[in-house]
């Protein structure tokens, strides 16, 4: 009798180890001390083999003495050729003292097998403190109220409101006090404009007059005299001479209604200056005198009252009969 009682302990003791093999389950909380209302995170881990159908609960309301606040969702993974299932609930408590989440049953079958197994996790504790001071084992009288400062928009708002009528009457003073009393200011005339070719003679004279051609600055002294000239023609006509390139302005002349002197003039006067300024050529005393004297003579022939201005219609200026 006592031999088949040992046979049949060991059966079954077998029997149960099998099963703990073929399911594993376990349980976590975390944190197991907690506040009264703090968030305390319930796991389950259930482990098992690819052809056990495992039951996965589903955890909602309350789950021993917690309410649970968020319900969690199983996710599955493989690891070693087995399942692990995971689901992780958010609880809270809602009082203090200790507190049990009781053992969590999770049923199971066998692949051709219908009998239903069962194992269940371990039960948890958790200790939930008050968020009171532990000191204090009165209730404090009820304090007074509370005067809550005012915010910075509001200072300025009002600051606004009692500004803006002093300075709208500090305006309305100036302005009287300059219309009845004040003296009045006798605005100078402004100095007569010099006519284009007059400021060309000035300058004209000042380079002629420079010691550029003494310095060898050849470049300098034919770009400079490039420049009166086109500064000249840019006052004189209705054109952007100093922006435009040589053969922009010559071709500008030839479309004008100008004589041909003066159009062969301009351009025998550019391409000397040309020559020298790009082309790095040397020019002989004769060609200095030679290009200084065609300045003045386009001065000549161009200024007012000798030579006719545009034609009928400029791009954007007035028309004009002559300057």
């Amino acid at each position: 009798m006592g031999i088949r009682n040992i046979l049949l302990t060991g059966l079954l003791l077998w029997v149960s180890l099998s099963f703990a093999d073929d399911v594993r389950i376990k349980a976590e909380l975390e944190p197991d001390t907690a506040l009264v209302g703090d968030w305390i995170s319930f796991s389950l881990f259930i482990e098992h083999d690819q052809g056990i159908k495992v039951d996965l609960p589903q955890l909602q309301g309350r789950v021993g003495d917690l309410e649970v606040i968020k319900p969690g969702e199983w996710k599955s993974k493989k690891s070693k050729g087995r399942i692990i299932d995971q689901m992780a609930t958010t609880c809270a408590v809602y009082d203090t003292g200790h507190f049990v989440i009781p053992e969590i049953p999770i049923f199971y079958q066998k692949v051709g097998d219908t009998t239903r197994y069962q194992i269940n996790s371990q039960p948890l504790g958790v200790f939930i403190a008050s968020v009171l001071d532990s000191s204090v084992t009165d209730i404090l009288d009820i304090k007074g109220p509370v005067a809550f400062p005012r915010p910075l928009r509001e200072k300025l708002f009002w600051a606004m409101i009692f500004m803006i009528p002093l300075a709208l009457g500090a305006l309305a003073y100036i302005y009287v006090k300059r219309k009845k009393g004040g003296p009045k200011k006798i605005l100078a005339a402004s100095p007569p404009l010099v006519p284009p070719h007059e400021w060309a003679y000035q300058e004209l004279e000042k380079l002629k007059g420079s010691s550029l051609l003494l310095q060898g600055k050849f470049k300098a002294y034919y770009s400079r005299a490039s420049e009166i000239v086109c500064t000249y023609l840019e006052r004189r006509y209705p054109i952007r001479a100093v922006e435009m390139t040589s053969t922009e302005l010559i071709e500008w002349f030839s479309q004008s209604k100008l004589s041909d002197g003066i159009l062969e003039m301009v351009r025998s006067f550019l391409e000397k200056c040309d020559l020298v300024k790009f082309a790095k050529h040397r020019p002989l005393s004769q060609e200095n005198e030679e290009v200084l004297l065609q300045a003045y003579q386009i001065v000549d022939r161009t200024k007012l009252g000798v030579e006719k201005c545009w034609g009928n219609e400029t791009p954007k200026r007035k028309k004009q009969s002559e300057l």
